[in-house]
């Protein structure tokens, strides 16, 4: 879920607002390669100086619901397949 996030950076900014520090935010095309302890570190560097920090559970819920799915099929082929999947059924 959280390399999800990565795939809307533009979310994640809205979101943390002020202190938010996009540029460790990794802007690969297949970010499935970066590894999840990377994606967890680059949001915790990315959110160390917002009022509101990077958290499972409440944060991740809520940016979850602010996703914009479009940009995480871009980004991540096997996100793309389950969507496509749960579209269908």
């Amino acid at each position: 879920m959280e390399t999800w996030f990565l795939a809307d950076p533009d979310m994640l900014k809205d979101y943390f607002d002020a202190g938010f520090r996009q540029q460790h935010i990794p802007s690969r095309s297949r970010l499935e390669d970066v590894a999840k302890k990377d994606v967890l570190k680059a949001l915790e560097l990315a959110t160390k100086n917002c009022k509101t920090r990077y958290a499972k559970g409440r944060v991740s819920i809520t940016l979850l619901a602010k996703l914009n799915p479009r940009l995480v099929e871009q980004a991540c082929p096997h996100a793309r397949k389950l969507l496509a999947y749960l579209r269908t059924s």
